[in-house]
């Protein structure tokens, strides 16, 4: 999650956590004071015996998402990892370690949340298909909205049939349901948002899940320079400026539409779908609402920049505090989950700018999926089953 806008750069005084004047510092956390960080060290390797278990996590091929999908695996669950691109998704679990062992509880299925009518359809295909759902993770967000030219070096691979993968990825490739006819969509008359997305993998396919069928056009390799990747293999963008940075005024009507689908519109239909899959099991269900401090209301400062990311998070905090009790009657228990700030959001040259000033994430991915599994760890470990809260360095904080 982003940085806060208010948040003051310089040398750090006070504790992430506790917000206490630091005078001595953790030794693996620096930026929080030593019981804060003992507390973050032990959730950090925090587990619980998931096995038997279903999860579903959104946004499972990078960042947040992708660790919590790990972590959930090698508790012993069975993961149905959703992603735009599945078969970099394929790539990289396939690359951990000891994917051997938890390998074949691994389905890599290809969702692009902006598609109303496809969220609806892969609903339904679970539903059919799956006896039972343990876990929903909401992971994915929209934040930054990337021209094409990020997406670019993903296209090849992801163009491929499944069939000329190589052999150790095919497995993990859940076979799409029935492609979406619109014509058809049940009665509840949802229409796409977008365009039609198409399940056959090909090169126009994935640009169109980029963006590229309804954004502007940016090829400009001077800001997506071919062959420049971050460390977890995402393209370098070198913007000067970027959604982060936009007042009202600078948002279009497609990126607004855009944000609050991805971030609030699709968790609610995942949640609302597969509400009656998840209360099938016998030993509770439970559901983690990825949120960020951008949709609490009861911080302090509010800058005036992306007010559309605000509004979608806090819409997505408002499902939480509206259905979770309803849905603790049928034993599935519903949260929001504030990771911490893991990562900058802001365009290339402020980030250089705060590097610069000393000013870097006090937590990792690591620390960020620890958190997002609290609520299912502690519920299962323990016993623990809280619902309609809000939870932020695990503890519960106002909305």
């Amino acid at each position: 999650m982003p940085m806060n806008e208010s948040s003051s750069p310089g040398p750090q005084r006070r504790c992430f956590v506790c917000k206490e004047m630091l005078g001595e510092r953790h030794g693996f956390y620096p930026g929080l004071c030593p019981p804060c960080g003992d507390v973050s060290h032990a959730k950090r390797l925090q587990t619980a015996d998931l096995s038997g278990r279903v999860a579903l996590v959104t946004g499972a091929r990078v960042g947040i998402g992708y660790v919590v999908a790990l972590r959930l695996l090698r508790a012993g669950a069975t993961v149905l990892a959703a992603t735009r691109f599945p078969h970099d998704a394929a790539r990289r679990y396939a690359g951990e370690a000891d994917f051997d062992a938890w390998g074949h509880r691994l389905q890599v299925h290809c969702l692009d949340l902006k598609h109303v009518a496809g969220v609806e359809q892969f609903t339904a295909h679970l539903s059919a298909s799956c006896d039972r759902l343990d876990i929903l993770v909401n992971n994915a967000a929209q934040t930054v909205r990337r021209p094409p030219g990020f997406y670019q070096h993903l296209l090849a691979f992801e163009s491929l049939p499944v069939g000329e993968l190589p052999p150790a990825l095919r497995p993990l490739i859940a076979a799409p349901p029935r492609p979406v006819s619109y014509a058809a969509v049940p009665a509840r008359g949802v229409p796409p948002l977008l365009p039609e997305p198409a399940y056959a993998p090909s090169e126009r396919n994935h640009l169109a899940a980029a963006g590229a069928a309804v954004g502007p056009a940016f090829s400009d390799e001077a800001m997506f320079p071919p062959g420049c990747l971050t460390e977890d293999g995402q393209q370098v963008d070198l913007r000067p400026h970027n959604s982060w940075r936009m007042k009202d005024d600078e948002v279009s009507a497609l990126e607004l539409l855009e944000v609050h689908v991805v971030n609030a519109v699709a968790p609610f239909l995942l949640c609302s779908r597969l509400k009656a899959l998840m209360a099938r099991g016998d030993d509770g269900a439970y559901i983690v609402n990825v949120t960020s401090m951008e949709g609490q209301f009861g911080t302090g400062d509010k800058s005036s920049r992306h007010p559309h990311t605000n509004m979608a998070k806090a819409a997505l905090n408002m499902l939480t505090r509206t259905c979770a009790q309803e849905y603790a009657r049928h034993r599935i228990y519903m949260n929001s989950v504030d990771p911490g700030w893991v990562s900058f959001q802001h365009p290339h040259p402020q980030q250089e700018t705060l590097r610069a000033q000393g000013v870097t994430p006090p937590f990792d991915m690591a620390d960020a999926a620890a958190r997002v599994c609290d609520p299912v760890f502690t519920g299962v470990a323990e016993g623990q089953n809280r619902w309609g809260k809000l939870f932020k360095d695990y503890r519960q904080i106002d909305w």
